[in-house]
């Protein structure tokens, strides 16, 4: 069963780093605050989002006004040879200017990723998990590396793809965990 932690530390967390030299700054800090503010999406919410982005699929849709995003555990996707870390589901969160958002993520990589591609989730290396509304492919979800995106326009470049999914709920049902050292 996968668990979604919120998209900011615990004021546990927050004691611990401290204790541990890490020191967040103001900015960060006021993240963490709108972030602990959030709300998952009402319908008329989810109808503002998609008019920005486009039509959604219903699975994913049911996660964001479940969840609104969140940190998944376990975070482990094993593909054949290859494993992928989940760190963050993005959050909707409307007008708000949040870092973790959906809304954020769409306009920062705007001619990065292919067209009708939206970023939904990111790994620890600033790679992306992206979902794809174009109506052939609908709800796939893919794998973009940043390390070999396009020079120019990334908007028709599909090399820094890798295919992971038909739909949201295969992906999130296919988060996995460490059972012993070197087993997933």
């Amino acid at each position: 069963m996968v668990i979604f932690k919120k998209l900011f530390p615990t004021e546990e967390e927050l004691k611990v780093a401290s204790a541990n030299g890490i020191n967040y700054s103001k900015w960060n800090k006021n993240q963490f605050i709108k972030l602990s503010k959030l709300q998952p999406p009402d319908h008329n919410k989810i109808i503002l989002l998609e008019a920005k982005i486009g039509k959604l699929p219903g699975d994913y849709i049911n996660f964001l006004m479940t969840f609104n995003g969140g940190r998944p555990s376990p975070n482990l996707i094993k593909l054949e040879d290859t494993i992928f870390v989940v760190n963050d589901l993005l959050a909707t969160v409307g007008d708000e200017k949040i870092y973790n958002s959906i809304e954020n993520y769409c306009d920062v990589y705007k001619n990065r990723t292919p067209l009708k591609t939206v970023p939904i989730g990111t790994n620890p290396g600033g790679d992306l998990f992206l979902i794809d509304l174009n109506i052939e492919t609908f709800g796939k979800i893919y794998y973009w590396s940043h390390d070999e995106e396009s020079d120019d326009d990334g908007s028709y470049f599909f090399e820094n793809i890798t295919p992971l999914f038909n739909n949201f709920d295969e992906f999130i049902n296919s988060l996995i965990e460490i059972k012993e050292e070197n087993e997933y």
